[in-house]
Formats: C-alpha cells, sequence, structure tokens
C-alpha cells in the first residue's frame, strides 16, 4: 500500500501519513514502540499474578495447621493481600 493511501486516527480526526511532518511521524512511530511496550509489560504482569497465586497456594498448603487441598485461585488471590500483610506484621514483631 502506499504512503498516500495510509491514514491515522488520532483524537478521532483521520490524517493522511504522507501530509504529517517528519517530526509527527516520527512522534507516531514513538507512540506506536510505546504501546508495543506496555502491552508486553502487561503480559508479563499477568504472568507473575498468576505465578503468585501459585506460590501463594503452595506456601498456604506448607504453614501448620494449614495442610488442607489447595484452595480455589479465586479465593486465594482475595486472600493474597492479607497473607502477605499478616506475613509481613508477624516478621517485623519477631524482630523486634
Amino acid at each position: 500500500m502506499a504512503d498516500n493511501d495510509q491514514t491515522v486516527t488520532i483524537d478521532g480526526k483521520d490524517y493522511q501519513l504522507d501530509q504529517l511532518s517528519e517530526e509527527a511521524r516520527k512522534q507516531l512511530a514513538n507512540l506506536r514502540l510505546c504501546d508495543e511496550e506496555i502491552a508486553r509489560i502487561q503480559r508479563q504482569y499477568g504472568i507473575a499474578q498468576a505465578a503468585r497465586v501459585t506460590y501463594s497456594n503452595l506456601l498456604e498448603r506448607e504453614l501448620p495447621g494449614e495442610k488442607s487441598t489447595a484452595k480455589p485461585s479465586t479465593k486465594s488471590t482475595a486472600r493474597n493481600g492479607a497473607a502477605k500483610k499478616t506475613t509481613a506484621s508477624r516478621s517485623k514483631k519477631s524482630t523486634e
């Protein structure tokens, strides 16, 4: 496709790429790179969240008095924040 056939929509308005200045095209390319990087980081974040839930479930099974089967991930996710806070407060108390 020729450059003059390509358009880009910015804030709801269409622009012909060949009518944008060189600087505008550079900034458009920069924005696209940023969007790609944000998408990549969001995918990594999702992977890290899933891993954290798994590790939390495994830890919970290893704690004294917690020898039950693995909890569903929806419950575990809600409990992760509380477990983290509890762990942090126990660690702090034990060092005092």
